[in-house]
C-alpha cells in the first residue's frame, strides 16, 4: 500500500509477521531432551518440582538420618522395593548385603567419608537434578578431550625438539655420546670411555674385589678423589665355593654374597656431592664387575628402583629420597669404620 500524500511507497508489514518471528524464536530453544532448558517444564507451584522440594527440605533443617533410616528400611518400604533396591550394591551374599545397608543406614564411615551424607547434600543442593548431572558428565567429555588436546600438542613438540637435536648433531657427536659395555674378558670394546673414566672404573673393580673379598666388614671405597663408605652385608661370612643365587642381572660365576642390593649401595656411596638422580646411580652401577652383559636398561632401571626402595625402609637406611629435588642422597659416608 503506498502513501498518495507523499507520493513515496511504504512497504506494509505482513499480517502474522509477528507471529512468525515469535514461533522461530521459540523454536530455537532446545527442549528437555537437549541440553538447553527454557524452564518451561517448571509447574506454577513450586513445590510441586524438583528444586522447590530441594529448597524446602534445607530449609525446613531435614537431616539425613530423618529420610535414610534403618526403621524406614524395615518399616516403610515393602519386600519389593527392598529388593529392588538391593539390586544396586555390589556382588554379594544376601547377609554381606544387609551388613552394606546397615552401615549405609546407620551413618557409618566407609573408608575415607560418609556416603549417606555425601549423598543427602547432593540432593538437598540440587546436585542429583537430571539436568545437572547431564551437564557434569558433559564438562567430564570436555575435560577429557582437553587433555587428550593437551598430549598431543605435548608429543607434537617433543619430537619436533628432538628432530631439531638430532639434525644438529653429526655423527662424530653421536659416536662421541655412545658408550659401549665391556666384553666378556673385561675389556672395552671401544674408546667411548674417556681414559680418565677407564681408569676410575679399573681402580673401582679392584676395590670391589677387595670389598666382597671380606663382606662381613665395612668398607672404604675410593673413586675421583673422595670416599664412600659401605656397610658390612647382614649375611656375614660366608663359605667359599658357595654357589651364588641366579639373577638374570648378575653373572653367575660372582661371588656368592654379591647381589643387587649391595651394588647398588655401592654404586649410591660414589655419587658427586653424595646426591643423584636414578640414572647417575644406574651409570655408576654399570662401572661393576659383576654386572651381566646385555641387560636391558628398562629391566635395569627397575632392579635400580626396587633396590633403591629397600634400601630407603631399612631400619638404618644408607638413602633417603629428597621431593623437592627429585634426588637420591646417600647418607652413610660421614660414618667411621
Amino acid at each position: 500500500m503506498a502513501n498518495e500524500k507523499e507520493g513515496i511507497m511504504v512497504p506494509q508489514p505482513a499480517l502474522g509477521g509477528r507471529k512468525r518471528r515469535a514461533t522461530r524464536r521459540k523454536s530455537s530453544r532446545r527442549t528437555e531432551e537437549g541440553y538447553l532448558s527454557s524452564g518451561d517444564e517448571y509447574t506454577g507451584d513450586l513445590m510441586e518440582t524438583y528444586v522447590g522440594q530441594c529448597g524446602a527440605l534445607a530449609g525446613l533443617g531435614v537431616k539425613a538420618e530423618d529420610v535414610f533410616s534403618v526403621d524406614v528400611w524395615e518399616n516403610r518400604l515393602t519386600e519389593s522395593e527392598r529388593e529392588h533396591l538391593r539390586r544396586f550394591l555390589p556382588p554379594g551374599s544376601r547377609d554381606q548385603r544387609n551388613k552394606m545397608i546397615r552401615k549405609l543406614l546407620t551413618g557409618e564411615d566407609v573408608f575415607f567419608g560418609n556416603p549417606r551424607e555425601k549423598f543427602w547434600n547432593e540432593v538437598v543442593s540440587g546436585c542429583t537434578h537430571p539436568r545437572v548431572r547431564r551437564w557434569k558428565q558433559r564438562v567430564i567429555l570436555i575435560q577429557k578431550k582437553h587433555y587428550l588436546l593437551s598430549m598431543r600438542e605435548y608429543m607434537i613438540s617433543f619430537r619436533n625438539h628432538v628432530l631439531a637435536m638430532k639434525n644438529a648433531l653429526t655423527e662424530e657427536d653421536v659416536k662421541a655420546l655412545t658408550i659401549e659395555r665391556p666384553s666378556q674378558d673385561g675389556q672395552y670394546q671401544a674408546a667411548q670411555w674417556d681414559e680418565e673414566r677407564k681408569r676410575c672404573v679399573e681402580n673401582f673393580r679392584k676395590q670391589e674385589e677387595d670389598r666382597y673379598s671380606q663382606p662381613e666388614r665395612a668398607y672404604k671405597f675410593e673413586y675421583r678423589g673422595r670416599y664412600g663408605i659401605v656397610a658390612p652385608l647382614k649375611r656375614g661370612p660366608l663359605a667359599r665355593g658357595a654357589r651364588p643365587r641366579e639373577h638374570p642381572l648378575l653373572k653367575s660365576d660372582r661371588p656368592s654374597c654379591v647381589t643387587i642390593l649391595s651394588l647398588v649401595r655401592d654404586a649410591a656411596c660414589r655419587l658427586d656431592d653424595d646426591k643423584g638422580s636414578r640414572n647417575e646411580i644406574i651409570d655408576l652401577l654399570k662401572d661393576s664387575q659383576y654386572l651381566a652383559e646385555d641387560v636391558e636398561e628398562k629391566h635395569l632401571g627397575a632392579a635400580v628402583s626396587g633396590a633403591l626402595d629397600r634400601l630407603n625402609s631399612e631400619d638404618d637406611p644408607c638413602v633417603r629420597y629428597i621431593n623437592q629435588s627429585k634426588l637420591w642422597q646417600y647418607i652413610h659416608n660421614d660414618r667411621d669404620l
